[in-house]
């Protein structure tokens, strides 16, 4: 009888080691907790949801792209993992309003659970958060990689039956995204001639209609860049999306509400981007390889020609 008492402590601290394996670990997940399944586990894309025992839950920071990059990464963390997702802010979300969720989303338990944080580096991809972990996890903060996303998304828009339509009336086939509001502006007007152009080059028998989608519709109208142009107005952030999802190219400036747009674009075209100064990118440093799609195309600041990953 006296063997179980040692036996209990040695399998206590062979536990202990291996949390102390994962710098990660900020608060170990209590064993008394049974997380519950989902309702109907087989309807989800990711395979290993059905009979995962541990989930990987995530909290909404941002607006409609941080929160897409958030739920589409948990997805693609958990089935690497063979976890579940869950989220604690789904209901109310600007997510919520602007897609149509393809899986029961499950609610995250109020229980304690490991933090795994990206700290500064939310423009990368830490291949570590892809790594087994034998007990429930919160990871982010914003997720920002193709790389973590899985081979199926978790929703679809909810907009795109009204957005193809919408597009088709007008006849545009090439939209472009100005972000100002909290960031000002951080291009060049010369970076869309410059796109436009290429463009031109990659698809010369196609003549271009133009929208432009911005939260500062106003200021587009008023430079001569964007004459003649449709200027997307009265629309929700949903709508805007789906506008320019059902282009046939994209061009855009920086934001995750412009990287959605050009990432859920149905039609074969191209997708070309501006890239900032360093020093206006993520405070962590952004890597490009991580953040844009290798087919993508880039431009870096300033400079004339595409450079796609510089």
């Amino acid at each position: 009888m006296r063997l179980i008492p040692a036996l209990i402590c040695i399998v206590m601290f062979l536990g202990g080691l291996n949390l102390l394996k994962n710098p990660l670990v900020s608060q170990p997940i209590d064993p008394q907790v049974v997380p519950v399944l989902l309702d109907n586990p087989s309807q989800s894309p990711v395979n290993a949801q059905a009979e995962a025992l541990h989930w990987v839950g995530v909290r909404f920071v941002g607006r409609l792209g941080n929160q897409m990059f958030q739920t589409a990464s948990c997805y693609g963390i958990a089935a690497a993992r063979k976890s579940r997702c869950c989220l604690y802010d789904y209901e109310g979300s600007m997510l919520s309003e602007a897609v149509e969720m393809l899986v029961p989303v499950e609610k995250c338990p109020e229980t304690p659970a490991i933090l795994q944080s990206e700290g500064r580096h939310n423009q990368d991809f830490i291949s570590s958060f892809m790594d087994p972990v034998e007990s429930n996890t919160v990871v982010g903060v914003y997720l920002q990689s193709w790389m973590y996303l899985p081979s199926s998304l978790p929703f679809a828009l909810l907009h795109r039956s009204w957005a193809a339509d919408w597009v088709k009336q007008r006849g545009i086939n090439v939209g472009i995204h100005v972000r100002l509001g909290d960031m000002g502006q951080n291009f060049p007007l010369s970076f869309f001639p410059k796109a436009m152009a290429h463009l031109e080059k990659l698809d010369p028998s196609t003549p271009f209609k133009f929208v432009v989608v911005s939260d500062d519709p106003m200021w587009v109208q008023a430079q001569h860049v964007f004459a003649g142009m449709i200027v997307s107005e009265g629309h929700s952030p949903g709508q805007d999306m789906s506008i320019l999802a059902e282009c046939k190219h994209v061009i855009f400036t920086v934001g995750t509400f412009a990287w959605w747009s050009g990432y859920l674009k149905s039609s074969v075209g191209h997708v070309l981007y501006y890239i900032p100064p360093m020093k206006l990118l993520s405070p962590g440093g952004t890597n490009l390889t991580a953040y844009y799609p290798p087919e993508w195309i880039g431009f870096m600041h300033e400079q004339q020609d595409p450079c796609h990953l510089c």
